[in-house]
């Protein structure tokens, strides 16, 4: 829809949208309701549904219909859907836990990937509520600047020596250490990677240098982000502060380069 709006205009948008509320509304029976929330977000309410299966046959046709291509002015477009269902009364009791929870579903159905629907579940609920906690602990260790680095060892096992090391950013907690694999995706999303690693080197410049100090000529190998490579200032950041400690980022020769940056 945003693609739309962007490349065809406002106008073709609110076409676009006219052309699905009159597909959805042609789909379902006269006593039920299609509304549209706000954006590109529809609800629909269905009175009386017998069985699961008949909502799940039903929701497949409105996603067949919705994934037809739609003529606007000269160009011919394609949309997809992401269907939430919740059912009353066990996923809610009022409509204001029925739309929540359908929500929810529908961004687990985002998730699965185009044109897919979810019925709603109390476990994708839970996942809500965790990945919120998680976002909150994250900008409040973010703002306080509680992440650790760790070192890795890099082992050359033709020569048998240490050729340098791979920092490991580490997240403390009274709990216990939290996964990078389950903070790193988050912080991406949040936006914080980017400062986040930028930390990570300034609390690796002191313990390099002190290293280089006592005859260390080894390396840091450090993982970067996607979203780095979106923003070049974020790279340009990088290379101001290695060359703010005289560490080269140029040499030929493992022994002699400074932190290396492999993409993940």
């Amino acid at each position: 829809f945003k693609q739309v709006n962007d490349s065809l205009g406002h106008k073709a948008g609110d076409e676009l949208l006219t052309i699905i509320a009159e597909r959805l509304t042609n789909k379902l029976r006269q006593e039920d309701t299609v509304a549209r929330l706000g954006g590109d977000e529809f609800v629909i309410m269905i009175d009386e549904v017998t069985s699961v299966e008949d909502i799940s046959i039903l929701v497949s046709e409105i996603s067949n219909v919705i994934d037809l291509p739609i003529k606007l002015s000269s160009q011919t477009v394609s949309v997809s859907s992401s269907i939430g269902i919740a059912m009353f009364p066990g996923d809610g009791s009022n409509s204001e836990e029925l739309l929540k929870n359908a929500d929810i579903a529908m961004y687990h159905a985002k998730k699965k990937g185009r044109s897919n629907f979810q019925l709603f579940t109390q476990k994708m609920d839970e996942l809500v509520k965790g990945r919120l906690e998680l976002e909150n602990q994250l900008k409040k260790a973010h703002k306080a600047k509680i992440f650790e680095n760790y070192y890795q060892p890099i082992f050359n096992t033709d020569t048998n020596k240490i050729e340098g090391f791979e920092i490991l950013m580490r997240w403390p907690t009274a709990a216990g250490m939290i996964p990078p694999d389950k903070f790193i995706p988050v912080s991406e999303e949040l936006g914080f990677i980017e400062q986040m690693t930028l930390d990570a080197f300034k609390r690796a410049m002191p313990v390099l240098h002190t290293m280089r100090k006592s005859g260390f000529k080894g390396y840091l190998s450090v993982n970067l982000s996607a979203k780095h490579f979106d923003n070049q200032t974020s790279i340009d950041q990088i290379i101001l502060l290695l060359k703010q400690h005289h560490i080269p980022v140029d040499a030929t020769t493992p022994s002699e380069k400074g932190p290396t940056v492999p993409s993940t």
